[in-house]
């Protein structure tokens, strides 16, 4: 089941399973926590007409979690699984899923050649935290 729309906003077993398959790691920029130490986030929050189903759901560690939903980030996802996620300072950022997961999946691959192979590696943002010859005034968030 890939979907339950509006009737519950519980994640249900087998598509938390399908979507720790497809996300891989907590998918805020730049982390790498495992989506099974992470939790099932909607987008589009529920409480706004945000659906649990398969293309409005993410893993989220705590701390990526609570910087979307308090610190100004905003972020949309794909039907491709692609979160497109601005900062606080305007600066866009892709976090792409581990496995490409969801209708069509296996049709869009076969049509693509190794040259379209656009996979980019998240940037990571937490390693300026632990660097203490961090510019902070060039930081983009």
């Amino acid at each position: 089941m890939l979907s339950v729309g509006k009737t519950r906003y519980k994640v249900p077993a087998d598509l938390k399973k399908w979507l720790e398959i497809r996300d891989g790691t907590c998918r805020f920029p730049g982390c790498t926590r495992q989506a099974r130490h992470s939790e099932v986030d909607h987008t589009h929050d529920w409480q706004y007409n945000g659906e649990t189903r398969w293309d409005n759901l993410a893993h989220l560690c705590k701390r990526g979690h609570r910087l979307k939903t308090e610190s100004g980030w905003d972020v949309q996802q794909g039907n491709d699984g692609i979160l497109h996620w601005i900062s606080p300072a305007g600066k866009h950022y892709a976090t792409h899923p581990a496995t490409r997961l969801g209708p069509n999946s296996a049709a869009a691959a076969s049509e693509r050649s190794p040259a379209d192979d656009t996979t980019k590696q998240p940037v990571d943002i937490w390693a300026d935290l632990t660097d203490p010859n961090h510019d902070w005034a060039s930081t983009p968030f």
